[in-house]
């Protein structure tokens, strides 16, 4: 670019008059004033952030509550339908139920309800 530069000059003082400014026509590619700016994570390559709880519980315990709560709700609802395969799998993982490597969703639903109901005997059995 700088090669170009002696060109741009002669270019600007030959064919624009002296009171063209290029910034009252062209803004430029500055940042728009109240832009969110992107700088760099200073933290090294591959290094992921992990981000607590309210609480201070550790991410994967977060997640995992999520789900267990994501699965009861739509349970006491009559919506398991509606859940995704994917929160199906991951509630499967988190209480350790057989039935993750389901080929159809329906099995899930099924290793899903099985899983529910082993876990209300645990709590009717603890309580």
């Amino acid at each position: 670019m700088g090669a170009f530069r002696d060109l741009m000059h002669d270019f600007n003082t030959l064919v624009l008059s002296g009171e063209y400014s290029a910034d009252a026509y062209c803004p430029g590619a500055g940042v728009a004033e109240g832009a969110a700016v992107r700088r760099r994570d200073p933290s090294p390559a591959g290094a992921r952030r992990r981000v607590k709880g309210e609480d201070g519980a550790p991410p994967e315990a977060v997640a995992a509550q999520h789900v267990c709560n994501r699965v009861a709700q739509a349970e006491d609802n009559g919506a398991l339908d509606g859940l995704t395969v994917v929160e199906l799998k991951e509630y499967l993982r988190v209480v350790k139920a057989p039935g993750g490597g389901a080929k159809r969703k329906a099995e899930l639903l099924e290793s899903v309800r099985t899983a529910l109901k082993r876990e209300q005997k645990k709590k009717c059995k603890a309580e």
